[in-house]
């Protein structure tokens, strides 16, 4: 590939990129006033034609790294792992 095709490749790439975080905003959006309808409605649930449409509490449970660290940081290091990867980016 030659250095101008490249260039043609990350301008391409650049632009898809923002289409996908432009989409990804207006999927929020609707996300967003599918919930503001629930929570006016007083409800968590509602069905709407083919789709079950639901806005509900969660619960997880984390470790806190940060506090184990500070308080039992033998644990922390025994514990701890460390992961190699391949990062891609053009800027």
């Amino acid at each position: 590939m030659t250095t101008q095709e490249m260039i043609e490749k990350c301008k391409e790439f650049k632009e898809y990129k923002a289409m996908i975080e432009e989409l990804e905003n207006l999927a929020s959006t609707i996300a967003t006033e599918l919930k503001e309808e629930l929570i006016s409605e007083g409800t968590s649930k509602k069905i709407a034609g083919p789709f079950k449409i639901s806005y509900s509490e969660a619960l997880r449970t984390d470790i806190d790294k940060k506090l184990l660290q500070v308080n039992h940081p033998d644990l922390y290091n025994e514990y701890q792992r460390q992961t190699q990867y391949m990062r891609f980016s053009i800027s």
